[in-house]
């Protein structure tokens, strides 16, 4: 049975030392990438983006430069981007719902973990599979052992 990986660029794979610009962050950080990367080298994943960094109808040429910028960026480091979800409902919760329901999956049944710095309540009942994130610090050591502990089980 497939396993999968939910995630968020902003306050994961880059933090507050990270470069900003007014479109947001455009750099990460080496250390973070390298913690993602433990994560699918420990657990076969499919890495789907529920992030802003998404594609949505009509991208701005910045929109499409920053999403090519983290595609390579996390292939440097052997992680592939499988699937994007959509920008249907303003919830990230819903959204990831809603991507499993569009790939007929029952997320009741699936193992698969959420990377997001986001608060709790956006996820409601999918909290079980939030590992939360610090954007002063992203996605640390213990968030990595607390995202493999739960595809690991």
């Amino acid at each position: 049975m497939d396993k999968y990986l939910f995630l968020d660029v902003d306050g994961v794979l880059n933090n507050y030392d990270t470069s900003n610009t007014c479109k947001g962050f455009t750099t990460f950080s080496d250390e973070l990438l390298e913690n993602l990367a433990r994560i699918t080298n420990t657990v076969e994943v499919k890495v789907v983006l529920s992030s802003d960094w998404r594609l949505f109808e009509n991208p701005s040429p910045t929109d499409i430069l920053l999403h090519d910028l983290l595609i390579n960026t996390l292939r440097k480091y052997n992680i592939e981007i499988y699937s994007e979800t959509g920008r249907v409902l303003w919830n990230r919760g819903r959204e990831i719902k809603a991507w499993f329901a569009k790939h007929d999956i029952d997320w009741h049944e699936t193992t698969f973990v959420i990377l997001d710095d986001m608060p709790p309540q956006e996820f409601e009942d999918l909290n079980d599979h939030l590992v939360c994130t610090n954007w002063i610090d992203g996605l640390s050591l213990e968030d990595v052992a607390k995202a493999i502990d739960i595809l690991s089980n």
